[in-house]
């Protein structure tokens, strides 16, 4: 006879250890100003066997939901404009209350002021024009040792348009 009454005390015992459990929550953005009409998902965090539950916030961001048993479980917060709430993973052991923060996607338009001092050439006002002549060209001081055969042989004959500026601002012309 005390088997069949422990058998039974079970029997009755179960379905309050499997109770639902009523959760209460509120979905706000980052400056904790209520998120209305907000998407909660929530599903076991290991357990497939239960299905996803999904309600709506109201328009003070408030929401209730009721999940099987104990256990943690997974939510997901849905809203356009704000960026998702994925896999927040909460253990509820009974009833107790939830807040659950999601961030507004905010469009960012910078501009930039870029300042730049003026080019040293002004092309309104042409700089001093200097010409060489070819005696002024063999002119050009070399060492005693070296003839200019020599230096010339050994040097690089860059050619310059005419009407170019040279690195130091002076405007170039053949002669």
């Amino acid at each position: 006879m005390p088997v069949r009454w422990f058998a039974v005390y079970i029997l009755a015992a179960c379905p309050l250890l499997a109770a639902d459990i009523k959760l209460r929550g509120r979905v706000v953005n980052d400056n904790d100003a209520p998120v209305e009409d907000a998407l909660i998902t929530v599903r076991p965090a290991n357990n497939a066997a239960y299905a996803a539950i999904s309600v709506r916030s109201d328009p003070t961001g408030d929401f209730r939901i009721t999940v099987p048993a104990a256990g943690d479980y997974v939510f997901d917060v849905e809203r356009t404009g704000f960026y998702a709430l994925t896999d927040h993973t909460i253990p509820i052991e009974g009833p107790q209350e939830i807040t659950l923060p999601i961030n507004a996607i905010r469009e960012m338009f910078q501009s930039e002021n870029v300042n730049a001092t003026t080019s040293p050439v002004d092309v309104d006002q042409p700089p001093t024009e200097e010409r060489l002549s070819g005696t002024e060209v063999n002119d050009i001081p070399y060492a005693n040792s070296h003839s200019l055969r020599v230096a010339a042989a050994g040097s690089v004959v860059v050619a310059v348009p005419v009407g170019a500026y040279a690195s130091d601002g002076r405007l170039c012309r053949h002669s």
